[in-house]
């Protein structure tokens, strides 16, 4: 394997996110048990990163998206009226968004949770392994290849995905991937008609 080839992509995080779809790149040229803590520390770390920005992004919309609907029925109530179209049209987008919002946060968290007990040293952390791009799973964590370099068990430039083995058995693997829903579009103004 030439130098050049020694590095393949490695996918995990949200699906949804450009830079995690794309993946990121690790250097084969190392002890295959060596490589898959790497991309273990890196996942959780990487993931921990992107849902701890995102959680509080997700919340201040949620905070944003509930105070003008508060301002919306404030100024309703305080005028003693019935809501106007354009009010009520307000409200039902902003009731929109809101679920979005909401939706994105659960399902941020659904994701997120599937990094649990990756954190620790290699004896105590779970076991992960690789799957390839037809979704077979690579077999890098079993002993016969424990001694190997990872390049010998990989192929170069290729992508894979993480997943998590379970202890009891490791035929049950979960795939660290996840998707969070995008964000919410905002209707096109409407132009008015030309004169």
């Amino acid at each position: 394997m030439a130098a050049a080839e020694k590095f393949v992509w490695v996918k995990f995080g949200d699906m949804n996110n450009e830079e995690h779809a794309k993946g990121q790149s690790f250097n084969v040229h190392c002890n295959v048990n060596i490589f898959l803590d790497a991309v273990r520390m890196t996942a959780k770390r990487t993931v921990e990163d992107y849902a701890r920005t995102r959680d509080a992004q997700l919340k201040r919309f949620v905070v944003e998206l509930s105070y003008e609907k508060e301002q919306i029925e404030a100024k309703i109530t305080r005028q003693e009226r019935e809501a106007t179209e354009e009010e009520t049209a307000a409200i039902a987008l902003l009731d929109e968004k809101l679920a979005i919002r909401q939706k994105q946060l659960e399902e941020l968290v659904e994701g997120i949770t599937k990094y649990k007990g990756l954190s620790g040293n290699a004896l105590t952390a779970l076991k992960i392994d690789l799957l390839n791009e037809g979704g077979s799973k690579v077999n890098m964590s079993d002993e016969a290849n424990a001694t190997k370099y990872a390049y010998e068990v990989l192929d170069a430039k290729k992508t894979y995905s993480v997943v998590k083995l379970d202890p009891e058995g490791e035929e049950q693997q979960v795939e660290l991937s996840f998707s969070v829903s995008a964000d919410p579009v905002d209707p096109d103004p409407v132009d008015p008609p030309a004169a």
